[in-house]
């Protein structure tokens, strides 16, 4: 289906726009309490890939994909994230896709914002290089456009990643928030001085340093603003598996061990 919209130009690859009243609950909820905390006017999206497919270093999140859950499953909602795919290719292609889906987004939703926020996949992840190097530039070209173009909205942008295993650097240097993602096949290429997050079991206790990214309070600020140690307690549709549990026992232990 995305393939046979995207030859025919009934749809293009783009951001997945959120509002305060429609969209990702949890994007609506950074959105309200960034507007609360800058007094700025901003607009909020996601730029979303197919999940597994495009995730290199997924691994213990296979058993509890959230993007594989619920809505998502249905092929309304996955037939946005196989267009963003079938849309990038070397850096070059994928530069051109993400300036051109950043610049539409804003100009279409945000002229008059003062931000603009957009998280890099509540699905799917940094596949290759390529596509690391190519979402970097694709970031640059697009503040060179709103130059041209005499738009002041600042871009913000950000994302969760297990992907430790390619150069994250292209990212850094072009503003993006990285949070590491504990839980994946290259956890031993953490880079400890950037911000890491871990799943929370729904039995285990988040304590400092960690604070908890899926309440109310925070939500995706923790994200935004760098916060080191952000705990994501469980919060899928599925049972929560016994994998998790079991997991989250013996970092505990290990934790307790420590102290």
């Amino acid at each position: 289906l995305a393939r046979k919209q995207l030859a025919e130009g009934t749809h293009a690859p783009g951001i997945s726009v959120v509002t305060r009243s429609k969209g990702n609950a949890k994007l609506q909820k950074t959105l309200e309490l960034y507007e609360e905390k800058t007094g700025e006017r901003a607009i909020i999206g996601s730029w979303n890939l197919v999940p597994i497919k495009s995730c290199p270093g997924a691994k213990e999140c296979l058993s509890y994909c959230y993007a594989m859950q619920g809505r998502f499953g249905m092929a309304s909602v996955m037939a946005p994230r196989f267009r963003n795919l079938l849309s990038i290719g070397d850096a070059r292609s994928t530069m051109e896709t993400i300036r051109n889906a950043i610049v539409s987004w804003v100009t279409a939703n945000g002229k008059r914002a003062e931000t603009a926020i957009l998280r890099f996949h509540d699905s799917g992840d940094f596949k290759d290089q390529e596509y690391v190097d190519g979402v970097a530039q694709g970031i640059t070209e697009a503040r060179k456009v709103f130059e041209m173009l005499g738009i002041k909205t600042k871009l913000i942008t950000y994302a969760y990643t297990k992907s430790s295993h390619l150069d994250l650097t292209p990212l850094a240097s072009v503003g993006m928030g990285i949070v590491q993602s504990i839980g994946g096949k290259y956890d031993n290429k953490i880079n400890k001085a950037l911000p890491v997050a871990r799943v929370f079991s729904l039995s285990e206790t988040v304590s400092s340093p960690w604070i908890d990214g899926q309440n109310e309070e925070h939500a995706d600020l923790l994200a935004i603003e760098g916060h080191s140690h952000i705990a994501l307690s469980y919060h899928g549709n599925a049972r929560e598996p016994e994998q998790l549990r079991k997991r989250s026992e013996l970092v505990q232990i290990g934790e307790r061990i420590a102290a």
